[in-house]
Formats: structure tokens, sequence, C-alpha cells
């Protein structure tokens, strides 16, 4: 079941967080109630996806690309490992950390093998 939606929307705010990303505030005008389960069902099920904001008749838009997109998925998953590492608290440095997280995957996959 696809979450996709399109609303005339205001840009109201815009904050920055810890790691980086942005928050985005938007208000809508009065939203029918169909379009308004639309916006609730996405809130609650979609996990990630991607957003277009242009003024009225504008369609000359730049695309924005996130940090995730610039990094190749081994530098995604090492950055995710270490906020793992950070927020876990071992007790390990890094790199031992590190080492062992991925030969655990390593042998999973490998298990997986014929």
């Amino acid at each position: 079941m696809g979450y996709g939606f399109q609303v005339d929307a205001q840009l109201e705010g815009v904050s920055t967080r810890k790691d980086g990303s942005l928050t985005l505030r938007f208000s809508t005008q009065e939203v029918s109630a169909k379009g308004a389960g639309l916006i609730m069902t996405a809130a609650k099920g979609a996990p990630f996806g991607s957003m277009r904001f242009a003024p009225e008749n504008e369609n000359d838009v730049p695309e924005v690309k996130s940090e995730a997109s610039s990094k190749t998925p081994s530098q995604r998953l090492r950055a995710v490992l270490y906020r793992l590492w950070q927020q876990t608290g071992s007790e390990d440095p890094w790199e031992t950390y590190y080492y062992t997280c991925m030969e655990k995957l390593i042998n999973q996959i490998k298990a997986r093998l014929d």
C-alpha cells in the first residue's frame, strides 16, 4: 500500500538537529477528511520518503541531496555502527567494536551461502 500524498503547504520553520539533519515544519490549508487520513497514515507507516517543495507555479526546483545519499553503503553502515557503539556505551575501543560487528555480519551472510 502506498503512502504518498501531495498537499499545498506553507513552510513555517526550520531547526537543526544534533546529527546535522533538519526538522521542517509545514502547515496546510484545510484538508478533507480523506486527505487528512492519507497524511496520518503516511506519518505512521512510511519510514522515509522524498519531498519536493516549490512556490506556486515554479517548475525549476534544484535537488538537494542528503548526506546519506552521498555516502556509499559501507560508509553508511560504518556510521550507523559508530552511533550504536556510542549509544550502548561499550567498553571496547571503537575499532574493536567495529571489527567484531563486521565479523558477525560477515559470518551471518556466509552461513546463508551454499
